[in-house]
């Protein structure tokens, strides 16, 4: 698969919590404003990290499969979250 391919299946379709990051994004633009939802959604994958697998790479191949598939995921969470901030703003 390539990049955009991995993006789409792991990072959207396949991630079954990137609907509620997107959701978030448009909420807390709504409120608070776009740059928050910059800053919240990669503060909150930073921290969704260190809980999930306690900073360790090996335990984040054990919950997601590998670290490619962690990195896809995450990148979708963020990526979805402020597209949904940019238009709600917009």
């Amino acid at each position: 698969m390539n990049v955009l391919e991995k993006l789409l299946y792991w990072g959207f379709n396949g991630n079954s919590w990137c609907w509620f990051h997107i959701l978030a994004g448009g909420l807390i633009a709504k409120f608070c404003g776009f740059w928050t939802v910059v800053v919240l959604a990669f503060g909150w994958e930073i921290i969704e990290f260190l809980l999930e697998s306690g900073g360790s790479l090996e335990n984040c191949k054990k919950t997601y499969g590998s670290i490619e598939r962690w990195v896809y995921d995450s990148i979708g969470d963020i990526i979805g979250a402020i597209i949904c901030a940019g238009i709600v703003i917009w």
